[in-house]
């Protein structure tokens, strides 16, 4: 289910999410996982923190061969990951207010 956030004007759409008692997991299903995952997962944090208790997420690397990779972040590297994404979100957002942005990007 597409969310959205109209406090930070984002939206997202995470791929698994699973819940046990102690609350819930995001998963987001990879080609490749590169260091702005992280950015992603904390955007999921904050639209999912409206709705339950999410305890942690994760990325998940398929590869052609079969096997695969994964990238998973606790409670407080969530925290963290939710600043980062929106530190970055005010960037953006500043740059293409003012016409900053590299052509192509707006």
């Amino acid at each position: 289910t597409p969310m959205a956030s109209d406090v930070f004007r984002f939206a997202g759409t995470c791929d698994r999410i699973f819940e046990d008692k102690s609350g819930l997991t995001i998963i987001d299903i990879k080609s490749t996982i590169e260091p702005q995952v992280i950015l992603q997962l904390g955007a999921y944090s904050i639209l999912f923190a409206s709705a339950r208790k999410l305890r942690s997420a994760g990325a998940v690397q398929l590869c052609d061969d079969g096997s695969y990779k994964t990238l998973w972040l606790n409670a407080a590297e969530l925290k963290r990951a939710e600043q980062q994404f929106l530190a970055t979100l005010s960037v953006y957002n500043f740059m293409s207010e003012h016409n900053l942005l590299p052509k192509g990007n707006a």
